[in-house]
């Protein structure tokens, strides 16, 4: 496998040729990206916030798909975020 420092960047002399570097290195970058990250499948029990008001709200909003129900659900989230990562910093 190729690896960032076998990149020759010593013959780069024109646009031609850095697109080549850049393009070789971006194919090294994918490459590592697909090899060490990893899945993450999320879901409502992902996030430490998550509580019964929180779902409860969004079942609301599911069951009237009003506008109204959004904004509150969205403002909820809001105002519990701010509270739980005020208390982490």
């Amino acid at each position: 496998m190729n690896t960032i420092r076998n990149i020759n960047t010593l013959d780069i002399l024109n646009s031609e040729s850095l697109e080549e570097v850049v393009q070789e290195y971006m194919i090294i970058l994918d490459s590592l990206w697909y090899k060490f990250s990893k899945n993450i499948n999320i879901t409502k029990h992902s996030q430490v916030w998550w509580n019964k008001e929180y779902n409860t709200k969004l079942n609301v909003y599911y069951s009237s798909k009003l506008i109204v129900d959004w904004k509150d659900f969205k403002d909820f989230v809001k105002k519990t975020k701010i509270i739980f990562f005020g208390n982490k910093i």
